[in-house]
């Protein structure tokens, strides 16, 4: 999730997405090092940050930390 996408914003996003499953994983992802909001998000441990610019390698890592599995995107 992008913390400033447009229609729904990345905190709204994640707060529908915790009503459906309070542990889904998200990776939220700015632009903004010192956005107010990342913080408090991070505290559920099930939410990982990324920082823009980021290259797809260090996407692909964040993702398969997440998953747990190596094997997804290898």
């Amino acid at each position: 999730l992008d913390l400033t996408m447009p229609v729904m914003d990345g905190d709204k996003a994640l707060e529908q997405l915790r009503c459906i499953s309070p542990t889904v994983p998200v990776v939220l992802s700015s632009g903004y090092s010192r956005h107010t909001s990342v913080r408090e998000l991070l505290r559920d441990e099930s939410t990982t940050f990324i920082q823009k610019p980021y290259r797809p390698v260090a996407l692909i890592e964040t993702l398969k930390q997440v998953l747990g599995d190596t094997k997804v995107l290898s």
